[in-house]
């Protein structure tokens, strides 16, 4: 799930950036520098999980270590009944006074 995000994240900058690329080198060809794009985008997608899931699976141990000599956090949760809505009032139909 995680790679996933990863993927839509970087899409959101690959698709400006081949945009710029292709506006910016009318000197190369088009159809090259748009393939170009893509493949640096999936590699640098494929890349950046990689090295976010190696990071996390450090991470994870020495949170849990760290968790383990000083302690870890608590969150209690309480149920919140949400209030109900306030009622809607009809607009006045009627001219203002005066």
């Amino acid at each position: 799930m995680v790679a996933v995000i990863y993927v839509m994240v970087i899409t959101i900058f690959a698709v400006p950036a081949a945009i710029i690329v292709l506006v910016l080198r009318r000197s190369w060809d088009a159809g090259a520098a748009a393939v170009g794009v893509v493949i640096g985008g999936v590699l640098i997608a494929i890349v950046y999980a990689a090295v976010g899931w190696i990071f996390t699976a450090i991470g994870c141990p020495i949170y849990s270590l760290g968790a383990r000599w000083i302690g870890s956090i608590e969150v209690q949760v309480e149920p919140v009944v949400p209030r109900p809505p306030a009622p809607l009032l009809a607009p006045s139909i009627a001219p203002p006074p005066g």
